[in-house]
């Protein structure tokens, strides 16, 4: 998939032949050094390292981008959503055999990372992020069938993850990808989701990294603040919680508003979990 970037660096997205025709011939091979953006991003930590050098006396760690993303959710980028709903019901095994490739390729970029930075062995842990495990978009029974397996497989040849993100619906599938990765100790909760049904679903072994939303750190009132909060505050009486206060989007008019509501947030923050 070719992307472009516009002026301010935003990403423009061309559409991949897969879009049209579900056929795993049309994936082909990354290459480490050549594809994609990979000569920018390579060049960028080389002249990052540099800088630290130079300027810092290497004390400032660049650390190179990891493959967090799993085959489903880049599926769906290169496929589109209404192909992948038609791949599930009409053509399982060529949508398997697609998200096992890109199962392949995540692991080879992780071992083509080791080489690079010239360690001796894969990290002992890894992470996961999927977007599109978000209930209804994917069906708990879609979970379990064509999800899972990729998780385990994950698990098996990566290492065990240490976290899992997605902006999504996840409390129908939370039991099913807690057994799946028995090792995980924190838990991104979006703001697609109920942190008390989690709460209530989940053992107090799964810390949350709990998110309140933009709309509501920079925009809502008080006591809407309050009502996201308190679920976090209950959940933090039995379990290890972190609170993220989302304010990447640009709501008000000026930054110096911005910080301004996100501090008011955090002032009524700090006042509702140390009560």
């Amino acid at each position: 998939m070719k992307i472009h970037h516009t002026p301010i660096g935003v990403p423009e997205f061309e559409p991949h032949p897969l879009r049209d025709r579900l056929d795993p011939s049309l994936l082909g091979r990354f290459d480490f050094s050549a594809t994609g953006d990979m000569p920018r991003m390579l060049w960028k930590y080389a002249r990052r390292r540099e800088i630290s050098e130079a300027d810092y006396g290497g004390r400032l760690s660049v650390t190179f981008p990891c493959f967090h993303r799993c085959p489903l959710d880049i599926h769906v980028q290169l496929r589109g959503y209404e192909g992948f709903a038609e791949d599930t019901a009409c053509r399982s095994a060529e949508l398997h055999a697609v998200l096992e490739h890109l199962v392949d390729e995540r692991l080879r970029f992780a071992r083509e990372h080791q080489r690079f930075l010239g360690e001796a062995s894969l990290p002992a842990t890894t992470f996961v992020a999927d977007d599109w495990v978000n209930v209804p978009f994917i069906s708990p029974a879609l979970f379990r069938d064509f999800v899972m397996p990729l998780r385990r497989r994950i698990r098996a040849e990566e290492g065990p993850p240490r976290g899992f993100h997605t902006c999504g619906n996840m409390e129908p599938v939370a039991m099913d990808l807690v057994s799946v990765f028995p090792e995980i100790r924190m838990l991104e909760v979006s703001p697609g989701n109920d942190a008390a049904a989690l709460d209530a679903l989940l053992p107090a072994r799964v810390g949350f990294v709990a998110s309140v939303v933009n709309t509501v750190t920079l925009g809502g009132s008080g006591a809407e603040q309050a009502s996201k909060l308190l679920p976090i505050l209950d959940a933090a009486r039995r379990r290890t919680v972190h609170l993220v206060a989302q304010a990447i989007e640009r709501i008000p008019a000026t930054y110096e508003e911005t910080f301004a509501r996100l501090n008011g947030f955090l002032g009524l923050a700090r006042m509702v979990l140390h009560a």
